[in-house]
C-alpha cells in the first residue's frame, strides 16, 4: 500500500516546569497526532488500529517529511487515549534547524504537524460486504461511531505509523514574516478548495508591513468587470470590519480591516490613513471581493513614475509579491518588478491595457512629458531635414524655365513654418492621441 499523510494540530498547555536547574514558565507541547473524526479526505482512522511498534524504536520528528534530512526533535512518549493518538514530551535537537523549529512551535507560529503512515487494512463504506466485515470485527466501535460513518467514505482500520513531521503552515499572517526571517524558504497555505499549496516566503524575510495574500478569506469572490472606486472600497471595508456595521473608528477590528489592503504602517495600525493600496471591497451581499481594476490601480500607483507610491524600500518587494499573486488569480501576468518604477515609455512596453490606462490616470504629467519629448524629437528631425534640403538646394544648378520647372520656394517656406501649441492645446491633443492609442492597443492584445 502507498504511504499517506494527514495534517493535524498541535495542542499547547501552559505549565511550570524545571529547566537547567531553574524554574520558569514554558509551554508543554502535546501533539494530537490523530483522532477518529472525519477528515477533509472523508477518512476516519481507527485509533485502536495504530501500529506504533517500529516508530517507538526511533520516535523522531522530521522537518516537512524530509526523510533524508536530520530530525529536529524527538518524542518522549506516544500512546492511544480516548480515541486519539497522542505524542508528548517534545525534545528539540540542539542544531540550527532544531532551534529554528523550537522557536516557531513554542511561539505558535507553526501549529500543525503531519503524520506519515502506511494503511494496512481499509474498509470502503460504499461496499455493504465490507461494512458487515467491519461490524463483525468490532461492532462496539461501529455503533459508537455510526453517526460519523454516515459522513465518511472509508475507514482506515489498521495503519503503521512511519513518521511525524512539523509542517510550516502559518497560523497567522505575521507567521510568514517570522518564518522567513528564521531562514524558511517555503510554507504552506490552504487554497479555496482546502488543499495545501506550497508558497515561496523568501521575499518576506526583511519586511514587516506588507500584508501577505494568505490573509484573504477562503470564500473570496473575484470581480473582473466592475470599474474601481477606491472611496467605495474603503467605506465598505470599514463597515464590514466594524463591530456594529457603522464604520466608526472606535468600532473597527483592525486585523479584519487589514485584509482588504496591500500595505499598512505597523507603527500606527489604528489609523485609517495607515492603510494603502486597497484591492477589495464588500459587495451588496456581504461578500469579500477582489476587484481586478482595484488590483491594476494599485499596481499602477505602486510601480508608477519615480518610484510610485511612497512606501519604505524594504517593503517594496513584499508589496509587489502581494499584487503579483492577485494578478495571477485573474489569470494575468503582472509587469516585472522594477525598483524605481516605470516611466510612461517603459510602461508602454510591458503594462497590460488596464494597468496602462490606470497609469495614465494617475500620472498624466508623465504622459505630457513623454509627448513633449516626442514633439521635440520630431521638431529636431524636421529641422535636420530642412537643413539637408537647403544644403542640397545650395549646391544644385538652377533649373532652366525651358525644363518646365515651377518655382515653389514660397510654398516650401510656408509649409515648413513651425507649429506652436498652447499648453491647453497640447493636453487636449495628447489626451485624444492616448485615447485612440488605448483603443488600438486593446485590440492588438
Amino acid at each position: 500500500m502507498s504511504i499517506e499523510k494527514k495534517i493535524i494540530t498541535i495542542i499547547f498547555d501552559e505549565k511550570s516546569c524545571g529547566h537547567e536547574g531553574r524554574r520558569r514558565r514554558k509551554k508543554d507541547i502535546k501533539i494530537i497526532a490523530s483522532t477518529e473524526d472525519v477528515d477533509r479526505d472523508g477518512d476516519i482512522i481507527r485509533a485502536k488500529g495504530w501500529d506504533i511498534e517500529n516508530y517507538l524504536k526511533n520516535p523522531v520528528i522530521l522537518p516537512v517529511h524530509n526523510w533524508k534530512g536530520e530530525p529536529v526533535a524527538k518524542i518522549e512518549n506516544i500512546y492511544i487515549e480516548d480515541g486519539k493518538l497522542v505524542a508528548e514530551g517534545i525534545d528539540f535537537a540542539e542544531t540550527d534547524e532544531g532551534e529554528k523549529y523550537k522557536y516557531l512551535v513554542e511561539n505558535e507560529f507553526i501549529k500543525t504537524v503531519s503524520v506519515g503512515f502506511m494503511p494496512k487494512k481499509i474498509f470502503f463504506l460504499g461496499d455493504e460486504n465490507q461494512v458487515e466485515e467491519m461490524k463483525n470485527l468490532d461492532n462496539e466501535w461501529y455503533e459508537k461511531n455510526v453517526e460519523k460513518l454516515t459522513k465518511a467514505k472509508r475507514v482506515i482500520w489498521e495503519a503503521e505509523l512511519l513518521e511525524i513531521s512539523f509542517v510550516p503552515i502559518p497560523s497567522n499572517p505575521n507567521a510568514i514574516i517570522v518564518m522567513a526571517q528564521k531562514g524558511f524558504e517555503t510554507a504552506y497555505i490552504k487554497n479555496e478548495n482546502d488543499e495545501l499549496v506550497e508558497i515561496d516566503i523568501t521575499p518576506y524575510a526583511e519586511i514587516k508591513n506588507p500584508i501577505p495574500p494568505s490573509v484573504h478569506p477562503k470564500n473570496m469572490k473575484l470581480d473582473s468587470q466592475s470599474s474601481w472606486d477606491q472611496s467605495k472600497a474603503r467605506e465598505s471595508l470599514r463597515k464590514w470590519a466594524s463591530k456594529d456595521g457603522s464604520g466608526d473608528k472606535d468600532t473597527i477590528d483592525w486585523v479584519k480591516y487589514r485584509k482588504g489592503f496591500t500595505w499598512y504602517d505597523a507603527n500606527s495600525p489604528e489609523n485609517f490613513g495607515s492603510y494603502k493600496l486597497p484591492t477589495h471591497w464588500i459587495d451588496n451581499e456581504g461578500n469579500f471581493v477582489l476587484v481586478w481594476r482595484g488590483v491594476t490601480s494599485a499596481m499602477a500607483s505602486f510601480m508608477g513614475a519615480r518610484g510610485g507610491l511612497n512606501i519604505p524600500a524594504d517593503d517594496r518587494r513584499g508589496v509587489y509579491n502581494h499584487l503579483a499573486s492577485e494578478y495571477r488569480k485573474f489569470g494575468k501576468e503582472p509587469p516585472p518588478y522594477k525598483e524605481r518604477g516605470y516611466t510612461f515609455e517603459e510602461a508602454l512596453k510591458v503594462f497590460d491595457p488596464d494597468t496602462l490606462e490606470d497609469y495614465i490616470k494617475l500620472y498624466p504629467e508623465e504622459v505630457i512629458e513623454f509627448a513633449k519629448n516626442k514633439m521635440n524629437e520630431m521638431e529636431k528631425l524636421q529641422k535636420e531635414i530642412n537643413d539637408l534640403k537647403n544644403q542640397i538646394n545650395d549646391k544644385s544648378v538652377p533649373p532652366c524655365p525651358e525644363d518646365g520647372h515651377v518655382d515653389n520656394s514660397n510654398g516650401t517656406e510656408q509649409n515648413s513654418k513651425k507649429i506652436v501649441l498652447t499648453q491647453d492645446q497640447l493636453i487636449k491633443t495628447v489626451s485624444l492621441a492616448v485615447e485612440q492609442f488605448l483603443k488600438n492597443f486593446k485590440k492588438r492584445r
